[in-house]
């Protein structure tokens, strides 16, 4: 089909990534991606807030967003900063095996098990987290600088 399309070296690589798009679009329609992507998100965020009850941390933590692609929001505490907290939550989340920061993107690779996994770590890690905002040591357990953000709203 080269032969009937004007072929520019700019933009020459473009036909194929328009053709590799509709090809992605395709797969997705057909094994319903989108209702998986959704699925898995929503039961991470519904268990999540379960252990959020169950670990008083619903005051210090609010998730937000789309079910395949949630946010974590960090809120300061009267001992703690948001940066505090969310600095130790990475830390122990990173000493578990999972690396985290403030989102979860859901993608196919996340299965039933590995929601399960990431569930079973949360909980471990929001119980240090509580038993430090309880014994006021929080901050003492972090090994680095609280994190900050790189851009503020001015």
């Amino acid at each position: 089909e080269m032969e009937n399309v004007f072929f520019s070296g700019t933009f020459g690589g473009e036909l194929l990534s328009l053709a590799a798009a509709n090809e992605v679009i395709d797969r997705y329609i057909q094994a319903n991606v989108t209702i998986q992507l959704f699925e898995f998100g929503e039961k991470l965020a519904s268990e999540l807030s379960l252990l959020l009850n169950d670990s008083q941390l619903n005051g210090a933590l609010e998730i937000s967003g789309h079910p395949s692609w949630s946010f974590l929001t960090w809120k300061s505490t009267s001992s703690v900063t948001a940066d505090e907290l969310k600095t130790y939550f990475a830390q122990l989340m990173y000493e578990e095996g999972v690396l985290i920061l403030s989102s979860h993107n859901i993608s196919l690779a996340h299965s039933e098990k590995l929601i399960k996994k990431a569930l079973n770590v949360y909980s471990r890690v929001f119980g240090k987290i509580q038993d430090g905002l309880a014994s006021g040591n929080l901050k003492d357990k972090l090994k680095v600088k609280p994190l900050l953000p790189i851009f503020k709203v001015r």
